[in-house]
C-alpha cells in the first residue's frame, strides 16, 4: 500500500523523484526490459488462458463463495476461516503465519483509527490492503503463474486488483476457488494406488541400490579344535 496510502504516496513519490535525480548520471541507458510485456487475451469471466479462471466465475465453488459472502453475518468468522484454510493449501511457513488468527486479529485492528497510525510501522505486512495483497502474492507464487487476476491485474504487478471493491471479494473466491482445485488435484493422486506403483522419471534415473555383502564363509570344523601342546622332553605320551 506503499502508493495507496494517504499518508505514504505523496512522499513516496518524492523519494522516487529524489533517488533518480541522485543517480542519474550512474543509471546509463534505459534497460532491455524497459517496455512491459504484453497484456494476455482475457476477459472478466474466463480469466487468464492456462492460468487464473474468471475472477466472477463464483458459481463454480458455491460454497466458497458463500463463506465470503456470509462472512459479515458470522462477523467475519467464515472468511477468516476460509483465509486460515488458504494458507494451510499453500502451505508454507510465511502463508501459514500469515493467515492464522492471531495475523487475522492483527490485520482487523489496522482498521481502526490507533491501528490505522501504528499499523505501518508495528506489523506492515498485515497493514489495511498489504493483508490482502500478500495472500494474492503467495497464492500466486504457489500456484506458478505468472500472470496476475483480471481485471484489475497488471502485467508486473497485481495493480488495484485487492484494493478495488468491484474485484476483490470476487478475488478472494478466486483464490479460495484456485488453491482448493490445486489440494483436490494432489490429495486425489496420492489417493490413486496407481501412482503407488508406478515408476517416475526420477525413479530411472536413479542409480541401482548396491548389493549386499556375501556372507563370509564358515570356518571348517578342524579348525576350530583346539591344537595339543608338544609333550615335554622326558614325558611319556599315551
Amino acid at each position: 500500500m506503499q502508493m495507496e496510502c494517504c499518508c505514504t504516496a505523496p512522499c513516496t513519490y518524492c523519494l522516487i523523484y529524489r533517488t533518480l535525480k541522485e543517480a542519474q548520471a550512474s543509471l546509463g541507458p534505459p534497460p532491455p526490459h524497459g517496455v512491459p510485456p504484453p497484456v494476455q487475451l482475457s476477459t472478466y469471466c474466463t480469466g487468464v488462458p492456462g492460468e487464473w479462471s474468471g475472477t466472477y466465475r463464483c458459481h463454480e465453488d458455491c460454497k466458497g463463495c458463500m463463506m465470503f459472502t456470509c462472512s459479515p453475518c458470522t462477523c467475519g468468522f467464515l472468511g477468516c476461516l476460509a483465509h486460515k484454510w488458504m494458507g494451510e493449501w499453500i502451505g508454507t511457513e510465511e502463508a501459514i503465519a500469515h493467515t492464522n488468527w492471531k495475523a487475522q486479529l492483527y490485520s482487523c485492528c489496522t482498521w481502526n483509527p490507533i491501528g490505522f497510525v501504528l499499523g505501518c510501522f508495528l506489523c506492515p505486512n498485515l497493514y489495511l490492503f498489504n493483508y490482502d495483497h500478500g495472500l494474492l502474492t503467495m497464492t500466486k507464487e504457489k500456484l506458478g503463474y505468472t500472470t496476475w487476476p483480471v481485471p484489475a491485474g497488471l502485467p508486473r504487478s497485481h495493480g488495484m486488483q485487492m484494493t478495488n471493491p468491484m474485484t476483490a471479494p470476487c478475488t478472494h473466491c478466486l483464490l479460495y476457488r484456485e488453491l482448493k482445485n490445486q489440494a483436490t488435484k494432489v490429495q486425489v493422486k496420492l489417493d490413486d494406488p496407481k501412482t503407488m506403483t508406478e515408476k517416475t522419471p526420477a525413479d530411472d534415473a536413479a542409480p541401482p541400490a548396491p548389493a549386499a555383502p556375501a556372507p563370509a564363509a564358515p570356518a571348517p570344523a578342524s579348525a576350530a579344535l583346539p591344537v595339543p601342546a608338544p609333550p615335554a622332553p622326558g614325558q611319556q605320551t599315551a
